[in-house]
């Protein structure tokens, strides 16, 4: 069965006995998401990843998820973390103002139980419980 409505509203394509369905909005033809990553193509071309490319900086993580995680797909070293981390969209808005309560540390790097460095500006918006022991 294939239903088609007036350009704008949506245009339905149904598959099979209802086994599969497939949605597409006006929008999706204006601006199509050519590589199927989860970015339209002008998504891709604000952000410098490449559209033709599931992943643009070849790290192992769509760009698509990259940009839902507030890293950036054309650099392979910045990538969403391994333990599932949450990184948040004001990580390289915070600037270091000292080392008293309520003041913002440098942006200092640690490993993390699955060996992994990650940076506490990334949780900007979260509470962290640093957990450290030293050994004499």
């Amino acid at each position: 069965m294939r239903t088609v409505l007036l350009p704008g509203i949506l245009m339905a394509l149904m598959v099979g006995c209802g086994a599969a369905e497939l949605k597409v909005t006006e929008d999706s033809f204006l601006d199509p998401d050519t590589d199927g990553d989860g970015l339209t193509d002008s998504e891709e071309e604000e952000l410098g990843s490449d559209p033709d490319n599931v992943d643009s900086d070849g790290d192992g993580f769509e760009d698509g998820v990259e940009a839902d995680w507030y890293t950036d797909p054309t650099n392979p070293s910045d990538h969403p973390y391994e333990g599932g981390w949450p990184i948040d969209a004001c990580r390289n808005d915070l600037t270091p103002t000292g080392m008293a309560e309520g003041d913002v540390i440098d942006d200092v790097k640690l490993v993390d139980q699955y060996g992994e460095e990650i940076r506490i500006h990334d949780f900007c918006d979260h509470v962290l419980l640093i957990e450290h022991a030293g050994f004499g």
